[in-house]
């Protein structure tokens, strides 16, 4: 399975997500803000095989992340997260390789997941 980085600010959607990509045998790194995700890539790039990306962070928003993280890390791959609607220039961006709507159920997780880390 793969290492993966959730940056979601929801405490209790980050830590049932967190639960959830653990028990498909994840291992699972978090982040509540752009700023903390960048640390946690910091430290651990190479180990990271996707990110989950939360697009309404605290201090950044998740387009700009995006934009950081993958000029940063080139050859990321990205799944986008969000409740609200999203651009389509964000969802054809080529580090993103899958889109979850909150709220996503069990099964959509861990299809968008398997098919981000295959693709």
């Amino acid at each position: 399975m793969g290492k993966l980085l959730l940056i979601e600010d929801n405490v209790l959607l980050q830590e049932t997500t967190t639960e959830l990509l653990e028990a498909f045998g994840h291992q699972v790194y978090t982040a509540d803000s752009g700023k903390k995700a960048l640390a946690v890539m910091g430290d651990h790039a190479q180990e990271i095989d996707l990110i989950m990306l939360d697009l309404s962070l605290p201090d950044i928003s998740g387009e700009n992340l995006l934009g950081e993280l993958i000029r940063l890390y080139p050859g990321q791959k990205v799944v986008l997260c969000t409740g609200s609607l999203v651009d389509e220039h964000l969802r054809q961006h080529p580090a993103v390789k899958g889109f979850l709507a909150k709220p996503f159920d069990f099964g959509e997780l861990r299809n968008t997941i398997e098919l981000a880390l295959g693709g």
